[in-house]
């Protein structure tokens, strides 16, 4: 029988990332817990949820780099089901745009500085409302993107939909997280220039609020990579399933996610955050990895034991 691969002795950098899959396979078994009855399965509208969220990332096979000095793996194949509601697959995407957004402000970063802002709208209670708050986000961030100002200031930009919930008050708080180029010139050129005051009114007129809306806008520095994780990781974050008071509490905000976001598109870019996307990757380039490739390079297959809870060597 196969030892466990946590008690084996692998390199450091193995462990920690495959530790990372583990916590993440174990969070799905939180899900099913909850979604394990036929009237769940009807509300979320498949027969099949159960199987789907347990039969992902049973496979992973890692390589190494080449030329990589520091033996780092790198996830190269998996039989990923790509659920919304999976923290598997949210974990991996979030992962994925991390790297190729890495990749893109560097590629830009001779020409461009970067921006994150945060654009957010009141809380709201209900499902429907949260629909609502959606629609009105997209439709107030494309008047935002096109006034005159932001166009002359903001030359691309990476929009990220995240929603957080408030178990304190059983709110869903719907907002986008934005990684904004502009010209290194902009912040000492005055006619372009965008203070906090000016982009949180040009964001209030956008939405039509009569209420003072609250943004987040902060400068990335060059080389420092904080900004990009923020706009990455929180737009697809696995489901935190230990703050709900209780299972009723999560499973109310997981149905809710699941009729509200299937079918939605979390991220958009565009200007010249969307040509050098283009110019990067291939047109799948953001999706999961969804087979597992037997390829040459791969130096590691693992599988995921049901009776030990698991990944085993292959």
């Amino acid at each position: 029988m196969p030892e466990s691969i946590m008690a084996q002795r692998f390199s450091a950098e193995f462990q920690h990332i495959l530790e990372k899959y583990q916590k993440q396979k174990e969070n799905s078994y939180k899900i099913l817990e909850l979604v394990g009855t036929d009237y769940t399965f009807q509300n979320f509208g498949t027969k099949n949820l159960y199987e789907t969220l347990i039969n992902c990332g049973t496979r992973l096979a890692f390589s190494k780099a080449i030329n990589d000095n520091n033996n780092i793996y790198h996830l190269t194949g998996a039989n990923f089901c790509r659920n919304r509601i999976c923290p598997m697959c949210q974990f991996r995407r979030s992962e994925k745009m991390f790297a190729q957004m890495i990749q893109l402000v560097r590629h830009l970063e001779q020409d461009y500085r970067f921006i994150h802002l945060v654009l957010t709208i009141p809380n709201v209670e209900t499902g429907s409302e949260l629909i609502e708050a959606i629609e009105k986000l997209y439709k107030g961030f494309n008047k935002f993107w096109h006034y005159a100002d932001i166009k002359k200031a903001f030359k691309g930009c990476l929009r990220c939909l995240e929603i957080s919930y408030n178990y304190q008050n059983y709110s869903f708080h719907p907002h986008l997280h934005c990684l904004i180029a502009v010209k290194p010139s902009y912040f000492n050129d005055t006619r372009i220039y965008l203070n906090y005051d000016k982009v949180r009114q040009l964001w209030g007129k956008a939405m039509q609020s009569k209420q003072p809306l609250q943004i987040y806008l902060r400068s990335c520095k060059v080389g420092d990579y904080v900004g990009v994780a923020e706009v990455c990781k929180y737009c697809v974050k696995p489901l935190d399933l230990t703050q709900g008071e209780n299972d009723i509490a999560n499973l109310t905000v997981i149905l809710t996610l699941w009729h509200t976001l299937k079918g939605k598109r979390f991220v958009q870019k565009y200007g010249v955050v969307k040509e050098a996307f283009n110019n990067l990757f291939s047109e799948n380039d953001d999706e999961y990895i969804e087979q597992i490739e037997v390829e040459e390079k791969t130096v590691m297959h693992v599988y995921w034991d049901t009776k030990t809870m698991n990944y085993m060597k292959e």
